[in-house]
């Protein structure tokens, strides 16, 4: 299986309208934290990635996210997706969608990596950071 990765974005919400098109919220990569841990409500990875079948069997597909701490432990979130197959004709299908994230807890500051997988594979990565806020701007 071939793919092409369009993007992986971290949003405060989706919003879809009635035609099936998806508008994202509030675009993001660092989440600020007076202390810690701090637990962000909810967010959203946004995602989109062409894939194309070069077998010629049906192949399904298993989408998975893995959030990883600075240290490189994965954060207590596999969240997978598995109702999908790739035809074996299929000569480009694009596949996107958004994985709502409930209640995740950071307990440090740093960079934070959100692994996108299909089939065991990475096709990619978010970086999000963890930080203070910033100071007051001097004057």
């Amino acid at each position: 299986m071939k793919h092409t990765t369009e993007y992986l974005l971290l949003c405060e919400n989706v919003i879809v309208g009635e035609q099936g098109k998806a508008s994202l919220i509030n675009l993001y990569d660092r989440i600020f934290a007076d202390t810690l841990p701090v637990a962000a409500p909810a967010m959203y990875f946004a995602f989109s990635v062409s894939l194309t079948n070069d077998s010629e069997n049906e192949l399904p597909i298993q989408l998975e996210l893995k959030i990883l701490a600075p240290d490189g432990k994965p954060l207590d979130t596999n969240l997978q997706i598995n109702a999908l197959k790739l035809p074996h004709d299929a000569v480009s299908q694009k596949i996107g969608g958004a994985i709502a994230v409930q209640a995740l807890t950071f307990s440090v500051y740093g960079d934070y990596r959100a692994n996108f997988t299909i089939n065991d594979s990475l096709i990619g990565t978010k970086v999000f950071a963890v930080s203070p806020p910033p100071g007051e701007i001097a004057k």
